[in-house]
């Protein structure tokens, strides 16, 4: 059975903003007063550098632990007021071959249901559990799709990106039995540069006819400000918190992302509490 509070952050290609995203969404719902548990299921552990987790972090050893050998995962408490973090890195190159190797053995329900059995208890102490995902087709991904309840897909403007959302479909197709209540809660176009309005109403209608039914795509737009997503990154701050800490009337050259996350950021929550009918 799905963890009915977890959302997946994914798509079948990496550079779309998946880490940006689950890292500010989970810190904007904290900030909202919601008990949050942001869970990173990829070896690059861009979220925790996005939540500036530094010397915290245990490389993604507690999680590896979690999947494969059923204990207690490692979090890190109180990041932010309201806000957890299980970290993942290098010690978490291991988890697909790992569950890989369980297959062969004929552990499948062990290896689909691996992440479902390491976060169902937690999960329940939290009102949201955000997971972000690595790229590609694993077997991480695919104890992911096992647990979550939920996923929201992020897009750029390009055909590669786009196409990663098939990539989704598909391993959502692959889990179905594991998890028949997996459904998409969503998808969000990135990357598109301020002022670029017609693109962006180009890629939605596109994106829009691709999904049909089975998903809305949020209106908001999460937009390209270019290499000052590195600084925020680079400092381990979530944008909203970025541009607080600048010096008053300096640019930051974010200037509009933090609107960009609190808007998406709403409907996503909004989607959420409503089921998955606000479309």
């Amino acid at each position: 059975m799905a963890i009915a509070n977890l959302i997946a952050i994914t798509n079948g290609k990496g550079g779309v903003y998946k880490s940006s995203i689950a890292a500010n969404v989970a810190g904007i719902a904290a900030l909202s007063g919601w008990r949050v548990l942001a869970v990173d299921f990829d070896p690059q552990a861009n979220l925790g550098l996005d939540l500036g987790v530094g010397e915290q972090t245990d490389h993604g050893r507690g999680l590896l632990d979690a999947l494969i050998d059923g204990k207690t995962p490692h979090v890190i408490e109180s990041i932010r007021p309201g806000l957890d973090h299980i970290p993942s890195g290098e010690a978490f190159d291991r988890a697909s071959g790992s569950l890989a190797a369980m297959l062969v053995a004929g552990q499948v329900n062990e290896a689909f249901g691996a992440v479902e059995n390491a976060l169902t208890e937690i999960a329940s102490s939290y009102n949201l559990v955000i997971a972000d995902t690595p790229p590609g087709d694993s077997g991480v991904l695919r104890s992911v799709y096992t647990a979550a309840r939920w996923l929201v897909v992020p897009t750029r403007a390009d055909r590669g990106s786009r196409e990663g959302i098939d990539r989704v479909a598909r391993g959502m197709v692959a889990v179905e039995s594991f998890n028949p209540t997996l459904d998409l809660l969503g998808a969000v176009l990135t990357g598109i540069r301020r002022g670029a309005t017609a693109q962006a109403r180009r890629t939605r209608d596109r994106l829009a006819a691709d999904l049909g039914d089975l998903a809305p795509v949020f209106e908001t737009v999460v937009h390209d400000v270019g290499i000052a997503a590195e600084h925020t990154r680079e400092a381990g701050q979530l944008v909203h918190e970025y541009e607080a800490a600048a010096v008053s009337g300096s640019s930051t050259g974010t200037e509009g992302l933090a609107t960009d996350y609190q808007s998406l950021t709403d409907e996503i929550l909004s989607a959420f509490t409503a089921g998955g009918t606000a479309r």
